[in-house]
């Protein structure tokens, strides 16, 4: 892809079948933008996350709008999924003080896409509602983020920070990558 940027926008409907759709046109986006099977493995696995919070979360039942943004260059893949939804009522802030009642609000979803990302910012969204932007960092030719899982970065990937931002305006606060709050053993809803 040497140089150039490639973008795939999608906006429908939050529907539990607009999550297959954004895997799917993922999965395409990939392939045609070179991206490792790996990296779009992570993609597709922290997108649809991000999107199935949309569907279950974001308007309540009531039909509204799912938007997917993805761009990808020859270093980083950035992507952003946004509502125009109700938002959160509380923080997403995950500490070492976490309750397990206050892990399971936010569920295993959340969770899944810090792991995968090398950095995830939960924000608002456009107007109203929400947005999870999130990077990957892509690797050499012939790399395989896999073999870094547990390296010596806790990001799972070599030169990524170890720090990730989950602070949005609202002053959110951020934990170390691959760490996880004393008191969020079990999964939630998310």
């Amino acid at each position: 892809m040497t140089g150039m940027q490639k973008t795939m926008q999608l906006e429908l409907v939050s529907a539990p079948e607009s999550v297959a759709v954004v895997r799917s046109k993922l999965r395409q986006f990939g392939a045609n933008a070179g991206l490792e099977p790996e990296l779009i493995d992570d993609l597709a696995l922290a997108i649809s996350e991000a999107c199935n919070n949309v569907v279950l979360h974001a308007y309540r039942g009531d039909p509204g709008k799912l938007r997917v943004s993805v761009v990808a260059s020859d270093e980083l893949v950035d992507a952003e999924v946004s509502d125009s939804g109700i938002g959160v009522e509380e923080p997403l802030a995950i500490d070492d003080d976490a309750s397990p009642a206050r892990c399971q609000s936010l569920g295993l979803g959340v969770a899944l896409i810090q792991a995968l990302a090398q950095q995830v910012v939960f924000a608002d969204g456009p107007g109203s509602g929400m947005a999870v932007r999130m990077s990957f960092v892509r690797l050499p030719f012939g790399e395989s983020p896999r073999a870094y899982r547990g390296a010596a970065h806790s990001s799972g990937r070599p030169g990524v920070s170890a720090r990730r931002e989950s602070a949005s305006a609202r002053g959110r606060r951020s934990r170390p990558a691959g760490t996880r709050p004393s008191g969020c053993r079990d999964g939630g809803r998310r």
